[in-house]
């Protein structure tokens, strides 16, 4: 009876001094105390699409793949450098992909997106 006892207090203190586990550390609770910090949206911002390196942009229309890619650089034989900057591009730009498996379904020549 007295192991029983023993035990049992034992687990109860156990118990007693056991924390929250999803309680959240004293400092992200001060960080949350103060007040958020007013953020003022900018009044008109122009942003400027880069094209990639195999896209032309005229108008609303783009051109891209491999042969305007080839089109748009000086030196057409670094396109099949492996070990080439990546000013050049990356490969993957002109490559399309299967939608269900994501494994290479076709090279992109040329495309014209409206």
């Amino acid at each position: 009876m007295k192991t029983w006892f023993i035990l049992i207090a034992l687990i109860a203190g156990c118990a007693a001094h056991a924390q929250d586990t999803n309680a959240r550390p004293a400092k992200v609770q001060a960080q949350m105390q103060k007040p958020a910090p007013i953020i003022q949206k900018p009044t008109a911002t122009l942003i400027l699409q880069q094209p990639k390196a195999n896209q032309i942009i005229k108008g609303k229309i783009t051109y891209s793949g491999a042969v305007v890619e080839a089109i748009k650089t000086r030196r057409p034989l670094e396109l099949f450098n492996p070990f080439a900057p990546p000013e050049y591009g990356s490969p993957e730009d002109n490559v399309e992909r299967d939608s269900i498996n994501r494994r290479v379904s076709g090279l992109k020549l040329f495309a014209i997106h409206f």
